[in-house]
């Protein structure tokens, strides 16, 4: 009857069955667990295709600004500082990037959805960009040690 409570032990004895989720009876299945892995694989290479990317684009920038830098450090500017504002404006860059891509993603899967099956969740549209941002970050901060090392007057081109 409607609304009434089900002992699944005892149902699953009397049938001689074992009842499960609707994602533990996806699992049991052999092709459904082969394909989810492939997905799921091709998404981690995606992130890691992509923190690789934001790595190297950040690391460019901070060479590129190697002088400014040096020219910092030679005003007296502590390495901490540097490392502050190298890192703050990664995240700026960072934040304005990966947000603009949360929201094309979420208009993308909405539009999707409406054709084929597509999740929109927190766990689908903030964590990756979160994820991003912290590669980036972490990216960056290795990027900008490297430089803040540099003597300043070996930077600027003295002898």
């Amino acid at each position: 009857q409607d609304g009434a409570v089900v002992d699944e032990t005892a149902a699953n004895a009397m049938a001689r069955t074992v009842s499960t989720s609707r994602t533990g009876s996806f699992q049991a299945l052999g092709s459904f667990k082969s394909e989810n892995g492939s997905l799921m694989l091709m998404q981690a290479f995606l992130y890691g295709i992509s923190a690789l990317v934001i790595v190297a684009f950040l690391t460019v920038w901070t060479v590129q600004r190697t002088r400014d830098i040096a020219v910092l450090k030679a005003m007296g500017a502590s390495g901490s500082y540097v490392l502050r504002d190298a890192i703050t404006q990664a995240a700026i860059v960072l934040l304005a990037g990966a947000g603009l891509g949360g929201a094309i993603g979420i208009v993308g899967g909405f539009a999707a959805a409406q054709a084929a099956p597509f999740l929109v969740t927190p766990a689908t549209t903030l964590l990756p960009v979160l994820g991003i941002v912290a590669l980036g970050l972490a990216g960056a901060a290795l990027a900008v040690r490297r430089v803040t090392t540099v003597d300043p007057l070996i930077a600027l081109g003295g002898n």
